[in-house]
């Protein structure tokens, strides 16, 4: 008697596979092939998928079909515009297209806490399962005057510490998640950060100079 092979879409997909085909879901929205509405939607739909056959239909129409799908895509830097004029004497981040590789921050059962001084390029991402990642931004720059951030983040933490002058715009799709923008001391006309993603059970917390309101927060550190 002769066994057939288990049909492949009914194979359960692994965190590692989920992660390969949000990374395709994030690079086509950073070169325009998606809207903002569809990368969250197919991530979120991407960190759900229990099956290969529930994450096939994610990227269909973004890769090309073939024997085996890579779902292995870096993210792209994209064009970059023009240099922008630093803030001068004004506080803040200086915007540096010039520093333009593009960073991914991935912490699975894991942390990252760089080093103070942390550059974000134009488009970056941070993926954080079950783990935490800790950026903190004083002393560092920008890739853009508006620097997106996308984000993977299940039932882990990511926290953002920004200096004065740079304001930020949560636009994460959120299930049963938190976040706290809060202290934030932004300058008319400055940079801009970002963070767009999905957040599943999990925790965004972005964190500015006002060390009153910080001082004030329990479990907040200034």
């Amino acid at each position: 008697m002769t066994t057939q092979p288990p049909d492949p879409a009914t194979l359960r997909a692994s965190d590692h596979d989920r992660q390969l085909v949000a990374d395709v879901i994030t690079a086509a929205y950073a070169d325009g092939r998606i809207t903002h509405e569809e990368l969250d939607e197919r991530l979120a739909a991407a960190w759900t998928a229990r099956t290969f056959g529930d994450l096939t239909p994610i990227t269909a129409d973004l890769v090309t079909p073939g024997p085996t799908v890579q779902y292995a895509t870096a993210l792209p830097g994209g064009p970059r515009n023009p240099p922008l004029p630093t803030l001068g004497d004004r506080p803040g981040l200086p915007v540096r297209p010039d520093v333009a590789a593009p960073h991914r921050f991935t912490a699975i059962l894991s942390s990252i806490k760089p080093d103070r001084g942390v550059h974000l390029p134009e488009h970056s991402s941070a993926t954080v399962i079950m783990g935490e990642v800790r950026l903190d931004l004083r002393g560092g720059s920008l890739g853009a005057a508006e620097t997106v951030l996308t984000i993977s983040n299940v039932m882990g933490s990511l926290r953002i510490t920004v200096p004065a002058g740079v304001g930020v715009r949560d636009e994460t799709t959120r299930i049963m998640a938190e976040s706290k923008v809060h202290g934030l001391v932004p300058n008319p006309g400055g940079p801009v950060l970002v963070i767009r993603g999905v957040q599943i059970m999990a925790e965004l917390k972005v964190v500015g100079p006002d060390r009153p309101t910080l001082g004030s927060m329990p479990g907040i550190t200034p």
